[in-house]
């Protein structure tokens, strides 16, 4: 439903929340995959899983594990292997301390697929250079932090244990090359109206930037991470950038042009058929010069329809409060959308509307990300109709691509996933290899970074 404010180039909207495809089924709450099962449920995967982790906090891993491995109550009755159709050997193997230099010992000498470490809070650099070690042998780790496992699932409710075991699994379960769940092509709202993820000729690339200092240089860096319609990882790509004093980040007109050129050939190649869209979200404004650069990529971007789309997550203040909820709590999908500037102003957080209009939502008050959209798309300037349609394109793709996280099963989730995984990647293949970055992010799965 739309509402007019006072000025007409203001405009409220519902955006359904997306749906997310199972096995069996579809649904709106990640946590269905329990009865719903993963996407890949029949495939199975057989991993061995090697947990680490110190005497001190023994009773409370095991008892975690009990939770996964032979669980007696939802979500993993009968054990994870049951639910999920897998085959999960797990060694466990207690320590005096874990630190890196142990943790380091275990990444390079242990021979299990996925290697689990209940360890205290590390550092960045350290975090980073371990998954990039790991990676390296074609192997996954999964860091466990002890205060914050202390403090969910040791002192937790029964609520926060089960779900804290359900993250769980499902990060292992993607660690072992599982699909727990896709988006829903489209969905249709009571109103009649459909909103569509992406045609099925698209692709959304998410770029995020990172700076580096190198013998005395700053290095910046653009790092892409490509997906296809359906929100399966392409690959991932590093790309010289440069920073601009008043508009911040962007990538050169050639480099830009040419990482476009070779996508859409990589997407040809791979599919069988021309990119008919490509989406781009960018964590900084698209200038002048990076413009040029992705028509030129496109071929002057006749042929393929492209929307660039910038997303703030601060520098702005806007709130927004519900006054028919008891908590004055907005609605997750609540949009503010600005025809007269092509904005976007969303709420990816807030009150939750499940399957049977169950609802809930975190204490606080949600805060909304901003979209900026520039499209080649040619519009009526005369009729607000067709600025709204791509509004509500672009916003409802930006909601759903914030449940194409497979790090936990959680719904409330404020940032794109694509945006979330592009700086992790930068991050893991800048601290593993400083001097050539390039070689070992295409070596990278969405999977090694969670």
């Amino acid at each position: 439903m739309s509402y007019l404010m006072d000025s007409m180039s203001f405009r409220f909207i519902d955006l359904p929340e997306p749906s997310l495809r199972f096995y069996r089924g579809e649904s709106v709450e990640p946590h269905k995959i329990i009865r719903l099962k993963p996407y890949s449920y029949p495939t199975s995967f057989k991993k061995d899983i090697r947990v680490i982790f110190p005497t001190s906090i023994e009773s409370s891993v095991l008892e975690l594990f009990k939770v996964i491995q032979n669980g007696n109550s939802w979500p993993f009755k009968g054990g994870i292997n049951k639910q999920f159709n897998v085959n999960f050997n797990f060694e466990f193997t207690k320590l005096d301390e874990v630190d890196v230099n142990t943790i380091e010992h275990y990444v390079m000498t242990d021979e299990s697929d996925i290697l689990i470490c209940f360890s205290p809070q590390l550092e960045d650099y350290h975090y980073n250079r371990l998954k990039a070690l790991s990676a390296v042998r074609g192997r996954r780790i999964q860091f466990i932090n002890i205060h914050k496992f202390n403090e969910i699932f040791v002192k937790g409710t029964d609520i926060t244990r089960s779900f804290y075991a359900l993250n769980l699994g499902v990060q292992l379960y993607s660690k072992a090359n599982g699909t727990p769940w896709l988006i829903t092509r489209d969905v249709k709202t009571k109103e009649g109206i459909t909103y569509e993820f992406a045609p099925e000729d698209s692709l959304i690339i998410g770029i995020s930037f990172l700076k580096e200092t190198i013998d005395g240089d700053k290095i910046y860096y653009g790092i892409a991470h490509v997906i296809d319609f359906s929100g399966l990882t392409l690959k991932f790509e590093v790309l010289p950038a440069k920073v601009n004093p008043v508009t911040g980040y962007y990538i050169p007109e050639e480099h830009i042009s040419k990482i476009i050129k070779d996508l859409v050939g990589y997407y040809k190649e791979r599919k069988g058929c021309n990119v008919g869209r490509i989406y781009i979200y960018k964590t900084s404004t698209f200038i002048d010069e990076e413009i040029r650069g992705i028509r030129k990529g496109l071929k002057d971007g006749d042929d393929v329809i492209y929307f660039l789309n910038h997303v703030k997550t601060s520098g702005f203040v806007v709130r927004a409060y519900d006054l028919n909820d008891e908590e004055y709590c907005v609605r997750r999908g609540l949009c503010l959308i600005d025809l007269e500037d092509m904005r976007a102003i969303l709420w990816t957080t807030g009150r939750l509307i499940g399957d049977r209009n169950s609802k809930k939502h975190k204490l606080g008050t949600p805060r909304p990300i901003e979209i900026k959209v520039n499209t080649n798309i040619k519009v009526n300037t005369n009729s607000d109709s067709d600025k709204e349609e791509i509004l509500r394109h672009v916003a409802y793709q930006a909601l759903a691509l914030t449940k194409l996280d497979w790090e936990h099963a959680m719904w409330e989730v404020r940032i794109p996933a694509i945006l979330k995984y592009s700086r992790r990647a930068g991050k893991v293949s800048i601290h593993g290899n400083p001097v050539n970055p390039i070689d070992l992010i295409s070596k990278l799965d969405v999977r090694d970074l969670m």
